[in-house]
């Protein structure tokens, strides 16, 4: 604490006039450093403004060698430690993106539509035995969302009872989760152990049937670009997942890559991607999945035809030679959608003495089209549910314990209220059919 003495009218007067000389000053002083400051961000801004479109072009034209050296030289120039660490990450991803291309896969696509990005999740057909991509807000009521932040995507397996999906966790970390479903829904979700956490982002999980190999989508080191697409396998000696690798080329690119699938029962593959894209648009690749690692690469070929395959400029060029195999896959995958749009539309639904229904699209009333799939899908639930409360009875006549016993109580409840609902749906669905065949 600093004493001043005391002063007489004029004393006090330049006191006064010392202290304002000194706020000046200080006042001086905090405005040069705040202007050198904004001088950085200007800098920094400057690069984002005049470089990065450069690099951002250059890769999406797949020339990674001019990317690389624009990034050498913004590096040589800079004085900027923020901007020299931006520079490097885009570094890191000209030589990654030079190093995979020599190794791009040579595949074989049967089909490719362009949808909107918004209608992605809504275009991608899967046969029933691959599983389904849903929304996450689909499986968790909001109020579970608010507690949590999910990633936009999550993966059930065909018989629905395990989900996979990301989770943002403290820090700002992604996470792939699973999660089983019981009795009460969907069980609380668990870390899928082995995967880095270092991913700016990670989304968009698929399980093959075996319950072993993972695919996902994710940004971060070991991306070219936006989303790339990896795959990890879980080990059951340390019940870890591998280190995730990733695809390669022509499956990633320096644009965003994901939603891929291996569908087994259809003899396909797809993924999707919005290079070559406008503004809002995606583009679904179906291909004839190979266990096979070819590369595209041979003595014949030119750098303009190894760049042309990894971009997939031309679908007709990845075709030529494979008539006949296109054909028989084309047919396969055809067969298994056929099967697994008739298992989800076949019913038995007796409309009156005289008529009965067996698919939904012999419903005339599109209400009662809509109640009838609702009522298809209740019908299903309550067959499992007997299946799961007859299993339970048997298991409870030899092992009587208070978890069983709350089971069976739930179950009961549960089916009793199916029923009813059934009851009262069957009801409307035959009001809203009759009532339109009596108009026509």
């Amino acid at each position: 604490m600093v004493f001043l003495p005391r002063l007489s009218l004029n004393g006090s007067i330049i006191h006064i006039f010392n202290m304002y000389k000194f706020l000046i000053i200080l006042s001086v002083i905090v405005l040069a450093s705040t202007n050198t400051l904004f001088a950085q961000r200007r800098s920094s801004k400057r690069l984002h403004v005049v470089q990065q479109p450069a690099y951002v072009d250059l890769m999406r034209n797949y020339q990674f060698e001019d990317a690389l050296k624009v990034t050498e030289k913004a590096l040589s120039t800079t004085q900027n430690p923020i901007e020299k660490d931006s520079l490097q990450r885009l570094k890191k991803q000209a030589v990654r993106a030079m190093e995979m291309l020599p190794a791009t896969r040579r595949i074989t696509i049967i089909d490719s539509v362009v949808v909107d990005e918004k209608d992605l999740l809504s275009s991608i057909r899967l046969s029933e035995e691959a599983g389904r991509w849903v929304s996450v807000s689909t499986l968790f009521q909001p109020h579970s969302r608010n507690a949590i932040s999910f990633g936009s995507i999550a993966f059930v397996n065909s018989l629905n009872n395990t989900a996979f999906f990301s989770i943002v966790e403290k820090k700002k970390q992604w996470r792939l989760h699973s999660s089983y479903r019981s009795d009460n829904g969907w069980n609380t979700p668990v870390v899928l152990e082995g995967i880095d956490t270092t991913y700016l982002a990670v989304d968009y999980p698929f399980v093959l049937p075996d319950g072993v190999t993972l695919y996902f989508s994710a940004k971060g080191e070991e991306s070219i670009g936006g989303y790339d697409i990896f795959v990890t396998r879980y080990s059951p000696e340390t019940r870890q997942h591998l280190r995730p690798t990733n695809l390669g080329m022509p499956f990633n690119s320096p644009a965003n890559d994901y939603f891929y699938a291996i569908d087994q029962n259809a003899g396909v593959g797809i993924f999707a991607t919005d290079r070559n894209q406008s503004e809002g648009k995606a583009c679904i690749y179906t291909f004839i999945p190979s266990i096979e690692h070819v590369s595209a690469v041979s003595d014949s070929t030119s750098v303009t035809d190894l760049k042309a395959a990894a971009r997939i400029s031309s679908v007709a060029a990845t075709q030529h030679g494979k008539e006949k195999e296109i054909l028989k896959v084309r047919s396969q995958r055809e067969q298994a959608l056929q099967k697994t749009s008739a298992v989800e539309n076949e019913i038995f639904f007796v409309i009156n003495d005289e008529t009965i229904y067996t698919s939904l699209a012999a419903f005339q009333n599109m209400q009662a089209r809509k109640l009838a799939s609702h009522w298809l899908k209740l019908e299903k639930m309550l067959r499992e549910l007997s299946v799961r409360q007859e299993a339970e009875q048997e298991e409870y006549a030899h092992k009587r314990t208070e978890r069983l016993s709350v089971s069976l109580r739930f179950l009961e409840t549960k089916i009793k209220e199916t029923r009813t609902e059934l009851k009262h749906l069957a009801k409307k669905i035959r009001l809203l059919e009759s009532s339109s065949k009596a108009q026509r």
